[in-house]
């Protein structure tokens, strides 16, 4: 039914299927897809598990018979959630905001921010503004924008959160979940679920960045 339906759509090719999450995965590591459809339920790893682990630039639809999680599909930045059996009408809506946000992910690398030193130049709408990198707490992306939360205001700029995790520091600035990137200098505690902020709040800890964030911990705690 899938294979059916993506050949009447223009500039979507669906070039592989398989029947098992690990071999899905180790084709989308090395092939990096635009855009990946999954089950919640697949042998070997699950389609949870591999949405987790995907660049934040990849696609990503459900098609699966549990609608109980559509929630965790959310959290993962999912485009759509489809229940099976597959509707025809639910699927050429689906797939309208998957080009509608390829189209949006093409231009907003046309807008890319500037970093200078300890600034970095936030294009907020029409304008940019100056940001110290060390007053951003943490970002956090929705759809194809990020939200950058400083300790005075919180900034709203196209973009992915790959491009500031390239860009700014390594040793201060953790990504953590999907759709989070923290700065360590305003992280108070963590358990292993969420990291509760000095500034207030909490931010949820991903269940597969936690192995690599716990391991940052205790590398600072050893060099401190």
């Amino acid at each position: 039914m899938l294979e059916k339906l993506c050949i009447t759509i223009p500039g979507i090719f669906l070039r592989k299927t398989f029947d098992n999450g690990l071999d899905a995965m180790l084709y989308v590591k090395k092939k990096s897809p635009d855009l990946v459809f999954l089950d919640v339920n697949m042998p070997e790893m699950s389609g949870l598990d591999i949405a987790g682990q995907l660049p934040s630039q990849t696609m990503i639809v459900f098609i699966t018979g549990y609608k109980e999680h559509a929630l965790d599909a959310f959290y993962l930045n999912a485009v759509d959630y489809l229940l099976k059996p597959l509707q025809k009408d639910r699927f050429y809506e689906t797939m309208h905001k998957v080009i509608q946000h390829k189209i949006n992910q093409e231009t907003l690398e046309k807008s890319k921010n500037i970093l200078t030193d300890d600034h970095v130049l936030i294009k907020d709408g029409n304008h940019y503004v100056k940001v110290n990198v060390w007053d951003i707490v943490y970002l956090e992306a929705f759809d194809c924008y990020v939200k950058i939360h400083t300790r005075e205001q919180t900034l709203v700029t196209h973009g992915s959160l790959k491009t500031f995790e390239d860009t700014l520091s390594k040793e201060v600035f953790m990504r953590v979940h999907k759709s989070y990137i923290v700065s360590l200098n305003y992280m108070q505690s963590f358990c292993r679920t969420k990291i509760c902020l000095t500034q207030g709040g909490e931010i949820p800890l991903g269940r597969s960045y936690l192995d690599k964030f716990r391991k940052s911990m205790n590398e600072k705690m050893i060099s401190d």
